[in-house]
């Protein structure tokens, strides 16, 4: 079974990749972060299916477990990579920022609460705008 989901991996990733890799535009970093918000909902909605059945099946898959913590790994190193060293100095508020940006956020608010994709993406940026009002440049 870990071939199979290794080779759907290999087939999501081909499509999403150059996506969440495209380089930011943003001029100043809460741009970017914004950017990265935006983006991040394109991606999740796209990997939603797989992800929620790989999510169940990741405690029977040695492979899956492991692809799931990459993926939290890269989620937070794409966070950090736009943070100014301020920020990144206060990792409560990193922890914070990477809570909204999670595909888990993203899950809870398409599969659990039935929100449309605009909907969801809205809340979400609703939540990043919320700590930046908090954050002092």
């Amino acid at each position: 079974m870990d071939t199979l989901y290794s080779e759907m991996s290999q087939v999501i990733e081909a499509q999403v990749l150059p996506m969440a890799l495209k380089p930011l535009t943003g001029a100043s970093w809460r741009d970017r972060l914004l950017e990265i918000t935006q983006r991040r909902a394109l991606v999740f909605e796209a990997i939603l299916p797989f992800r929620i059945s790989a999510n169940i099946k990741r405690f029977q898959s040695e492979f899956l477990m492991q692809d799931y913590r990459r993926m939290l790994r890269l989620e937070r190193s794409s966070l950090e990579a736009v943070l100014p060293p301020h920020v990144l100095a206060d990792t409560t508020l990193v922890d914070a920022l990477n809570v909204p940006l999670s595909f888990q956020t993203w899950r809870l608010l398409r599969h659990d609460q039935e929100l449309t994709i605009a909907e969801a993406r809205a809340v979400v940026v609703r939540l990043i705008e919320a700590i930046l009002a908090h954050i002092d440049d």
